[in-house]
């Protein structure tokens, strides 16, 4: 038996390592082609580049290869860039935007908000359906998530034709200010604004609980990163919960 299951393994071991160099290759041809990619030509570059590699793994493999490429590119401005063009040849992504635009159409605003969600879990970058999923928000009277959705989008570099006056009525709403859009502040992760996940998955990381949409707005308004995880580590429920981590940093500050 031991046998069988060993020769099985290895007649899968074969193809999925094949796959796995195909789809690194592939990777490594991207990060090459954007790094390559003239300022002045910068779009048409990386649009081709995302066909090419999702061409060069074939069909199957594509949806997969094509959702890693944003997280290739460091600069945030380039991998919503990248994220467009990655997403409008993702055929899963696709479906779900048709599901969501339809739903939209028939007023189905919770229905549209879900598929909205299910997409920007596939390419969170997408400053596009944020703006839409703060509408559906909207709708639903769901203030405090749509400010969110909406600061998400302007992090992203959304028109400010298509999310300020949004933004704006929502805060009223909320109570909170606009305030400028965020930029920024250095070439580190941390040095970035927000954008919703990010600050859902800071909160629920760091103090082991749900974040619910008032809180997310709240961090989204806290800009950048660094501020917000900042603000964080001065929760009172931030020492309790991470006592084995606290340890360890002491301990190191001690070696």
């Amino acid at each position: 038996m031991q046998h069988f299951r060993a020769r099985i393994a290895a007649a899968f071991a074969g193809p999925l390592a094949r796959r796995r160099q195909t789809q690194d290759q592939a990777l490594a041809r991207f990060e090459r082609a954007v790094a390559a990619a003239p300022a002045d030509r910068q779009a048409p570059a990386l649009r081709a580049a995302v066909r090419a590699a999702a061409a060069s793994v074939g069909e199957a493999e594509a949806p997969s290869l094509l959702r890693c490429l944003p997280e290739t590119v460091e600069e945030r401005a380039l991998a919503a860039l990248v994220t467009r063009f990655a997403a409008g040849n993702d055929p899963g992504f696709r479906k779900l935007i048709a599901e969501a635009d339809a739903a939209r159409e028939r007023s189905d605003w919770g229905r549209a908000a879900a598929a909205y969600t299910a997409a920007l879990e596939l390419y969170p970058l997408h400053a596009g359906y944020w703006v839409q999923l703060g509408h559906m928000r909207k709708e639903l009277r769901q203030f405090a998530g749509a400010e969110a959705a909406y600061r998400s989008a302007r992090t992203l570099g959304a028109e400010p034709g298509e999310v300020e006056p949004h933004l704006a009525f929502v805060c009223r709403e909320t109570g909170a200010e606009p305030g400028d859009r965020p930029r920024a502040t250095g070439r580190l992760p941390l040095d970035t604004p927000p954008i919703e996940p990010e600050a859902r998955g800071l909160w629920e990381t760091m103090l082991d609980s749900p974040c619910d949409d008032t809180t997310a707005a709240t961090l989204m308004r806290l800009s950048p990163k660094r501020r917000l995880v900042a603000h964080l580590l001065d929760n009172p429920r931030f020492a309790p919960r991470n006592r084995g981590l606290l340890a360890l940093i002491a301990e190191g500050g001690e070696g």
